[in-house]
């Protein structure tokens, strides 16, 4: 368990800076329109993705047990009905995008006729690339069943990183968002191949055929809706918002929208890491009576790490802020201020909304529908003020309106006292880092301290943050034995 979760922490790390450098060196490449209709288009695109609804993680669930069993006939059938559901889904959602590329288009204001022709174009190309990598998923669901997590994080990350390179060349050269979304086809197609032959690898053992079960077919699609549910949570606040801004605001506000929330989701990433391999063996657990006081230990520290790397991470970005919007944006004045400022109100808000990992694994795990309606509660409740404030002042409101993800943190405390954990208890182990961290940034943003001594006041919070968590856990290598 600690090799794989070491292998998706190495992968996904390389992603995330990746993410982190692509969009910044985009903007400045290509411009801010036409970087903003980029991210519009690839908004569009990756919303599509929700029909997916999070089928890999049924296959994994099923297609493990049948291998488990050493049942051919149920391997069979799992993948048969997983494969056919994709490709119908698969097929359809491209489809309707295609047909209607020019309708979702003309939604988007402030754009001349070549830019919408251009925009209809990139948006039918990317759905070829959208039905890949649709398909793409029910592969990786069954390199997890076999837990080949080594090669599929390989090929994660050399697909992220070959798209992020070509961008960055096509844009060199001048190329916009058709060759950039040709390029993605291209990447995409060639991967989903390399997935195809490691599965054919992987199952060259078993006697396969196509086989359909109504019956297992039926508990797939009742586990694959409850997934979708929270998938379309996911999708509403990663995704959404920005096809809210852009509609609002115009594709120059959108690119300054994309990149410094690109930039502050990396803290949520950085986050989840280290305790995303030790939620399952708290979940564990959580069946075995006789385990309580242990299972409470390990409950309350891993709120600890998560709460520190919340701190550093947020630290992390803030202090690394205004080199961002130099570099990206290149804006002056009050424009620079107003970006410098958006960068920095998110990365605080995302550093809050990314103390709900801990509930988030464990609720994905045990309460999968109640999951499900926090994220899509949350994710509708922050579109609809993202909304609002993109109206009432504009890219400055659309940032505040992630606030309303903010809800997702009572995940934490809801299974914190499942366990036997106070609010009290759970409280102090979230507050004892973040207080001193949200002390330094009201300080920075009412007082107008210079960034100089902000950052040495992040630096020691940080610092603070790291004894204390060190004081408390005298004995953290105890917790990666298990």
């Amino acid at each position: 368990m600690l090799k794989n979760g070491a292998y998706n922490i190495i992968g996904a790390s390389l992603r995330a800076v990746a993410g982190i450098i692509t969009g910044p060196v985009l903007s400045r490449l290509m411009g801010l329109e036409e970087y903003g209709i980029w991210a519009l288009i690839s908004s569009v695109l990756a919303f599509l993705t929700v029909v997916e609804g999070g089928l890999s993680n049924a296959i994994t669930v099923f297609l493990s047990r049948d291998i488990a069993d050493k049942d051919d006939l149920k391997i069979s059938e799992t993948i048969t009905i997983s494969l056919t559901w994709m490709l119908v889904l698969a097929i359809l959602a491209s489809v309707f995008l295609y047909s209607t590329a020019g309708i979702v288009i003309n939604y988007f204001p402030g754009l001349s006729s070549t830019q919408q022709h251009n925009s209809i174009r990139a948006l039918q190309i990317g759905c070829f690339s959208v039905l890949c990598q649709l398909l793409q998923q029910v592969f990786i669901g069954i390199e997890q069943a076999y837990h080949e997590y080594k090669l599929l994080s390989f090929l994660k990350t050399l697909q992220f990183g070959s798209l992020s390179i070509g961008w960055i060349i096509s844009a060199h050269l001048g190329g916009g968002s058709v060759t950039l979304a040709t390029w993605q086809l291209v990447v995409t197609l060639i991967v989903l191949g390399w997935h195809i032959y490691v599965v054919r690898a992987l199952t060259r053992d078993h006697n396969l055929g196509f086989l359909w079960n109504n019956q297992r077919a039926s508990q797939i699609f009742r586990y694959n809706l409850a997934m979708w549910l929270m998938t379309i949570g996911g999708i509403l606040f990663t995704r959404g918002d920005r096809i809210v801004v852009g509609s609002v605001l115009g594709p120059e506000s959108l690119a300054i929208y994309a990149i410094v929330s690109d930039v502050a989701s990396g803290i949520n990433f950085l986050v989840a890491q280290p305790i995303q391999p030790f939620l399952p063996v708290v979940s564990r657990l959580a069946l075995d009576p006789t385990s309580l006081h242990t299972l409470q230990n390990k409950f309350r520290q891993v709120i600890q790490i998560n709460s520190c790397m919340a701190v550093w991470s947020g630290s992390l970005i803030l202090i690394f802020s205004p080199l961002v919007i130099s570099y990206a944006v290149g804006l002056k004045g009050s424009e620079y201020n107003t970006a410098l400022f958006c960068l920095q109100a998110l990365a605080l808000i995302t550093t809050i909304q990314s103390l709900c990992n801990t509930g988030y694994y464990v609720l994905m795990s045990q309460n999968i529908r109640l999951l499900s309606f926090l994220l899509f509660s949350s994710g509708f409740l922050s579109l609809f003020l993202i909304y609002l404030g993109s109206i009432s002042y504009r890219l400055t409101g659309a940032v505040l309106g992630n606030l309303g993800f903010m809800m997702m943190v009572i995940s934490t405390f809801i299974f914190a006292k499942k366990f036997g954990l106070n609010y009290k208890v759970t409280f102090s182990c979230i507050a004892t880092p973040v207080f001193p961290f949200l002390l330094v940034c009201l300080l920075n943003f009412s007082l107008g301290a210079t960034h100089t001594v902000f950052s040495c006041l992040l630096v020691f919070q940080s610092i603070f943050a790291m004894i204390w968590f060190f004081n408390t856990n005298n004995k953290l290598t105890s917790f990666s034995t298990y």
